[in-house]
């Protein structure tokens, strides 16, 4: 587990980390990150381009959020 207020640093282990695994069942290899308001989740969007938003509550507006990825690529 990584703790990090680093949404850069964060996004870039993760990404390696799934890199790893993408060998194996590439199309299972996503990120899924929690958003709880509306700051995290604006910058969780805008970090992942083409990230998938799904909402935990029954009219779609409320906390918490989980952003995934569209996949991730392999990293050199």
């Amino acid at each position: 587990m990584l703790r990090t207020t680093d949404l850069g640093e964060a996004l870039t282990l993760a990404e390696k980390l799934l890199s790893v695994a993408c060998w194996f069942t590439p199309s299972s290899c996503y990120l899924d990150a929690w958003a709880w308001d509306d700051v995290v989740l604006r910058r969780l969007t805008e970090a992942l381009p083409g990230a998938r938003v799904e909402w935990y509550s029954k009219d779609r507006a409320g906390f918490p959020a989980s952003v995934l990825s569209p996949g991730v690529t392999t990293v050199a």
